[in-house]
């Protein structure tokens, strides 16, 4: 595992997972594209996401908790932490079988705020494909129900989503970043 990509298995309950799976399910909400990306990757990312806050929910608790341990394993954010933090919305994303964001990327952009960290937490287990590839750090996540990554924004951690051959993809996902949020 690459020193800048924290793992943390099984952070987040199943029992949680099934709920976010259903909270994005029942909601009228979801949208298929996002205002920061460049339209040229539109025809890239084929998932559909719904908005979502994390205050007040088990798994922002956890994805707070697990912050705590980056922040001791790099310092550095630590000292830096009064002028980043999470962002006010992250997304739950699905992709149907064959659906990827297959375009390998990074958090940083043009667009406000400046990202620091990204986030994502697999909400279902897929048994082929389905994963997460950092190509520069020679390092491909399986896609288990639960599991927690937080990595770099910058372009050092570029990465892309795997496609799924047979089944339907749940992940959660965001950011911290500097800026103002409201």
């Amino acid at each position: 595992m690459d020193k800048f990509i924290l793992q943390r298995n099984k952070a987040v309950s199943q029992n949680e997972c099934n709920r976010l799976i259903t909270l994005y399910e029942n909601s009228p909400n979801k949208f298929s594209k996002h205002k920061y990306m460049d339209p040229k990757e539109y025809k890239q990312y084929t998932g559909v996401s719904l908005n979502v806050r994390p205050v007040n929910h088990e798994w922002g608790k956890v994805l707070q908790a697990s912050l705590e341990i980056y922040k001791k394993q790099h310092v550095y954010l630590a000292k830096k932490d009064a002028l980043w933090r999470l962002e006010q919305y992250c997304n739950i994303q699905k992709y149907e079988p064959g659906q990827a964001f297959a375009n390998e990327h990074c958090e940083q952009g043009l667009h406000e705020p400046y990202r620091v960290l990204g986030w994502m937490v697999y909400l279902n287990t897929i048994k082929e494909g389905g994963g997460t590839c950092w190509p520069q750090q020679n390092l491909t996540a399986k896609a288990i129900a639960g599991d927690l990554y937080i990595w770099p924004a910058a372009w050092t951690h570029s990465h892309y989503g795997i496609k799924t051959s047979k089944e339907i993809k749940y992940i959660l996902t965001g950011w911290y970043a500097y800026g103002q949020f409201n």
